[in-house]
């Protein structure tokens, strides 16, 4: 069993949400979506600036506009939830503890435990590990202060990409 206790800072809520968004919109859409939604603006701005003002034009126009709300409103819900929980506690330390089968979380805000298999993956970045619990939760962790000892130790549980 393995105990670290870390430590949360706000820029670091902002930077693991700024993470996750981004690694979640390559995953899903990767290049050929961004090339798309280029190509798309690029033939709308065309027939904007041909004088086309048809119907089509419009569809593809509100189509596009509706992408970026969808995307703009999704990190906004992100950002939101992460700095919100942030700013609620008074002292912004966690504790996780490690077990065989399961693990714990516990902060001021209230504690969880989660066994192993209900981890889908984990995100390794520099600061942080994102553990995701699904396609839109995850559980920061920052690294600093955590062992390799720890690390290894997760690893050996979850997938760690």
């Amino acid at each position: 069993m393995h105990q670290v206790d870390v430590c949360y800072s706000e820029a670091l809520a902002r930077e693991a949400v700024r993470a996750f968004y981004w690694r979640t919109l390559r995953e899903r859409f990767g290049w050929s979506g961004a090339l798309a939604f280029i190509v798309s603006l690029a033939a709308l701005s065309f027939l904007v600036l041909a004088g086309d003002r048809s119907w089509f034009v419009g569809a593809v126009g509100a189509c596009l506009l509706i992408v970026v709300l969808i995307l703009v409103l999704g990190y906004a819900a992100h950002y939101r939830n992460a700095t919100q929980r942030f700013r609620r506690m008074a002292d912004p330390v966690a504790r996780f503890v490690f077990a065989e089968r399961d693990f714990s979380i516990s902060s001021e805000l209230g504690s969880a435990t989660l066994a192993w298999s209900s981890v889908r993956e984990v995100w390794a970045f520099p600061r942080f590990w994102l553990i995701l619990l699904s396609r839109s939760h995850f559980v920061t962790l920052p690294l600093e202060g955590i062992g390799e000892d720890v690390q290894s130790f997760v690893r050996g549980k979850v997938q760690v990409s």
